[in-house]
């Protein structure tokens, strides 16, 4: 995924890196970045996750029982 630089920074350039690290048996099914690019969520199998771009910090929304995010 390509990133835009952080705001404020006056130039536009392009980062690519990448975000996730998901097992070929839990692939990705979506991903958005935020409109602000300090966010990505993605769903697998498992969750539906939230991270931090800056820091990599993730969180997992497991689904209720019964709801699949796949």
């Amino acid at each position: 995924m390509r990133l835009p630089p952080p705001a404020g920074s006056g130039e536009i350039e392009w980062v690519e890196r990448q975000l996730t690290m998901n097992p070929v048996e839990n692939p990705l099914w979506s991903v958005t970045l935020s409109p602000d690019g300090r966010y990505v969520a993605y769903s697998d199998r498992a969750a539906l996750h939230l991270q931090l771009i800056e820091t990599g910090e993730v969180r997992a929304v497991e689904p209720p029982p019964g709801i699949c995010f796949t």
